[in-house]
Parts: C-alpha cells; sequence; structure tokens
C-alpha cells in the first residue's frame, strides 16, 4: 500500500466529506497527499469547504484512522484500490459522485470486458428466481460476463448462484465493511463468490450496518456495469433505484417484463413504459443489443465499412454523444436542427452501424472513435 493510497484513504474516510467534494479536491489540488500538506489555509479557499471540514480533514486522528484501516486491511486479506490506481474500475471512474477508495475480497478484476448488474426485489418468487437463473445460464454459454449485484435475498443471491454455478466471476457489493457478511445467510455463498469472483464495498472494515448505506451502495452496482438487468420489482423498490443511477450514468437498462397481475412485475413493467428500459425475455436479446455478440473480426470489418468521412453535423453528434450528451432532445438543441433534420441524420447512422439507439430517447456511438 503506497503512501498516496494512505492519504486517499484519509480523504474517504473523513466524516462530512462526500465522494464529489472529494474528487474536487483530487482535481484542484492534483493527488491525495497534496490535500493534506496544502495547510488550512489553502484549504479554506475551496468553495464549500468551509472551517469544519478543513479541520476534520486535517485533524492528526483522520491519518491515524486510515492507517489503522489499511493495517485491518493488510491482516485481512482485503485489497485497497484508490482512485488513483490502475485496478480502480475505470466504469466507475467515470461516475462524478464514485467512491475514492474501494476495499475488495477476490481475484476477479473489476475491469471486466462485459460486466452485467442484475437486481431486483429481496421477496422474488420462483419464475423470478428461475428467470435469473436462465439469463444467466444461457450468458455463460456464450461469452465471459461479469455479474455484479447486491448479494440480498431475492433476484440478487439467485443471480450471484447460478454465476457460481456455470463458471461466471460475479462481485457482490456490500453496505457494510468486509469483515461481516449480510444477510449471514449468505456467508457460504459469499465465501464461493471470493473464489472466482469478489465482494467490495466503499466502507472500511467495521463499518456499522445502517440503512442509509444501501442507496450508496446502489450507485456502485450501477457504475460498475456496461447494463443493469432489472428481473423483477415493486414501484418503489431498491432495484429501480438502482435502473435510475443507471440511467443517469448512461448505462443501458433492461427489464424482464413479468407478469401484469404480479406486484413485483409493477416495477418493470412501468420501466419499459416509460421507455427507460428495453424489453427483453432471453439472454440473446441484450447480448444483440448490446453488440456483445460482435467478435474482433467482426468489429474490424465494421470499421473498414464505415470508414467514410464524416459530414460537419455528424462529427458533431460523435463529439456530443461521447462526451456525455446522448439524449436525443439535447443534441437537437446543441446542433440547433429541427427534429426532422436529426431523426434523418440519426436514422442514417443507425443504419450504418455508427450509432445505437438506447432506452430513454438516447443514443450511443459504436462505430469508430478515431
Amino acid at each position: 500500500m503506497s503512501l498516496e493510497n494512505i492519504f486517499e484513504v484519509a480523504l474517504a474516510v473523513t466524516s462530512g466529506l462526500g465522494p464529489r467534494q472529494a474528487r474536487g479536491l483530487l482535481r484542484t489540488f492534483v493527488d491525495a497527499e497534496s490535500i493534506f500538506q496544502s495547510g488550512s489555509k489553502n484549504l479554506l479557499r475551496i468553495p464549500g469547504l468551509g472551517p469544519s471540514k478543513v479541520n476534520k480533514l486535517l485533524h492528526a486522528d483522520t491519518l491515524r484512522a486510515a492507517e489503522m484501516v489499511v493495517k485491518t486491511c493488510k491482516k485481512e486479506d482485503v485489497q485497497i484500490i484508490g482512485i488513483s490506481l490502475q485496478e480502480y474500475p475505470n466504469r466507475l471512474r467515470e461516475c462524478e459522485d464514485s467512491p475514492l477508495v474501494l476495499f475488495k475480497k477476490g481475484p476477479c478484476s473489476l475491469n471486466s470486458p462485459r460486466a452485467l448488474a442484475v437486481v431486483g426485489t429481496r421477496s422474488a418468487t420462483a419464475h423470478g428466481q428461475r428467470t435469473t437463473e436462465q439469463f444467466i445460464a444461457q450468458l455463460a454459454e456464450k461469452m465471459q460476463v461479469l455479474i455484479v449485484s447486491g448479494l440480498a435475498y431475492g433476484i440478487d443471491s439467485a443471480a450471484h448462484r447460478q454465476a457460481v454455478k456455470v463458471g461466471l466471476p460475479t462481485v457482490g457489493i456490500l453496505a457494510h465493511g468486509l469483515d461481516k457478511i449480510y444477510p449471514s445467510d449468505h456467508h457460504r455463498l459469499a465465501m464461493r463468490m471470493i473464489e472466482n469472483g469478489g465482494l467490495v464495498s466503499e466502507f472500511p472494515p467495521f463499518t456499522k450496518l445502517v440503512k442509509e448505506n444501501f442507496p450508496r451502495r446502489n450507485r456502485i452496482i450501477a457504475g460498475l456495469a456496461d447494463a443493469v438487468l432489472v428481473v423483477e420489482a415493486s414501484k418503489s423498490g431498491g432495484a429501480l433505484i438502482t435502473a435510475e443511477l443507471a440511467l443517469g450514468y448512461n448505462r443501458d437498462v433492461y427489464a424482464v417484463p413479468g407478469r401484469i397481475n404480479d406486484a413485483f412485475s409493477e416495477g418493470c413493467l412501468e420501466l419499459i413504459r416509460q421507455n427507460k428500459a428495453a424489453l427483453v425475455t432471453k439472454s440473446t436479446d441484450l447480448i444483440q443489443a448490446m453488440n456483445w455478440d460482435q467478435d474482433s473480426n467482426s468489429h474490424q470489418q465494421l470499421t473498414i465499412t464505415f470508414s467514410r468521412p464524416l459530414n460537419e453535423v455528424e462529427a458533431k453528434i460523435k463529439l456530443l454523444v461521447n462526451s456525455g450528451s446522448n439524449f436525443i432532445d439535447s443534441l437537437a438543441g446543441a446542433l440547433e436542427l429541427n427534429n426532422s433534420t436529426l431523426a434523418a441524420t440519426l436514422l442514417q447512422l443507425e443504419l450504418e452501424g455508427l450509432i445505437k439507439s438506447l432506452p430513454g430517447a438516447r443514443i450511443k456511438w459504436v462505430g469508430p472513435t478515431e
């Protein structure tokens, strides 16, 4: 564990300093160590920081607490992944509110080429659990995909168990320190996951389990994955929170429709009705939508086929979409185009395989990036 990462841990454990503000400090001071060496006078110049947070940040107890966390993690074989490290998940790094530090047990990389979050209700029906199992079994037949979920009862544990069974790496995101497993019934499952996958938390060991941590945990589930699959969910469940977070991170969201009279299909049906999630009934739907069925030769062929120069409008669309402005309504305003002209341009780009339509009236650039 480098000295720089100790300072990152100290920044992460400072009371009252959220991830966004901590990342803002890193952008201002380049690295975590410089923040602690800058002195209170310089820190007080940062808008929104204030004397209370500065005092907590620079208090000697903060670094001592960080050193204790590092020692505990070394003893418990917990890997500390600071945001400055290459091992930090690139997908999560893109999210403005991502944790400064992650704690991890298990061998799997969090930068897997393909990652799918599978979420749903804790009160899953037998139908929902079978559907989850079928999706993951079908995925395993075709490719390696990292399965991400929250180790909760219901759909989460069904996803983890099936991934372990079929040999896919799976990561459970916890809302507490890695010194415990909650629910305790899943301890054996968690140990199996660690063999080929892992457990991850933003909370250091011995962090108390409080309900406020679960929504925070959900943003990591959404941020770690390329897409989120919602299998069963009520209208107000945590799975819908994860889906909304995923949309905010420009992730794809998919939902299994379920049966129209089931309470735990209401959330999925609402996501589909509002065009926030694409309807899927089998894994091949998701694979094709994500372009995961394209091998390296196919990608090379696409690059050759669609190597024509982009016109000025198309080039602007590519730039805007790749910079995060991928809502069709926002593109129309930014490009100062009427709806019909924009629609015609987008249709041409989609026919040529340069963009892909996403739920929520969004698009994704899938053509050459150069």
